[in-house]
């Protein structure tokens, strides 16, 4: 992401008086927010794989009350549907970077928890695979365009209303959760709920009208790109 896009991201955390607290889907040396899971095996990171969290939503806090997560998330965008699903389950709260496909699955997940205007910012530039020519119809591929939601499922952050809550902001709440050393599944383990969600994922099963194809096939060679 481009540093321009990055304060994009950053202005409207800001300009809600809200604090990233967690990076879903990063790596050693891309995470953005004090904490954050990566899809393999990595110094630092609070777990391998952000889907083994019990909750995206919350949290337990060091200080020994239960932390309200507000998290960022720039996924592959071929998980985008699992990823909105699981967003809705935990009645997430957050920011996340999806591109602009208002027809894909996943779309009609996120309005309902908008909390304000989409802001969209242009992609980067994407080398065209052969035979290619009829998704590019009208430039869909080379005018790519990415949308930056500010999203809430729930106005309640944390589902235990009885349970004590500290702000994002809390000192202890954005250290890291556990020791490096302890990271929550095997990569193996990993890369196969991974293929398990793509295959849910996949036209036969999720779709079937040409028009949500062609979003499907979009999606699937922007995240075949390098970024």
């Amino acid at each position: 992401m481009s540093p321009s896009a990055w304060k994009l991201v950053c202005n409207k955390a800001e300009s809600d008086g809200k604090k990233l607290t967690m990076d879903l889907f990063a790596s050693a040396s891309n995470d953005k927010c004090p904490r954050f899971h990566s899809f393999h095996h990595t110094q630092g990171a609070a777990g391998a794989d952000a889907f083994d969290r019990l909750s995206w939503a919350h949290s337990k806090c060091p200080c020994g009350q239960t932390h309200s997560e507000f998290v960022y998330a720039f996924p592959p965008m071929d998980l985008l549907l699992p990823i909105w699903i699981h967003l809705q389950t935990d009645r997430a709260a957050g920011i996340a970077i999806v591109s602009m496909s208002p027809r894909a699955p996943w779309w009609t997940i996120m309005p309902s928890a908008l909390q304000s205007d989409i802001q969209t910012f242009p992609g980067t530039s994407l080398t065209l695979p052969e035979g290619c020519a009829k998704i590019n119809a009208n430039n869909r591929l080379t005018n790519l365009e990415f949308a930056i939601a500010e999203f809430a499922f729930s106005k309640s952050l944390c589902p235990h209303k009885k349970s004590p809550t500290c702000t994002p902001i809390c000192s202890q709440a954005t250290t890291q959760r556990l020791p490096s050393a302890v990271l929550s599944a095997s990569a193996s383990a990993v890369a196969a709920r991974r293929d398990l969600w793509r295959l849910l994922s996949s036209p036969s099963v999720s779709v079937r009208n040409c028009e949500t194809q062609d979003d499907l096939n979009l999606e699937k060679i922007v995240a075949s790109q390098e970024w």
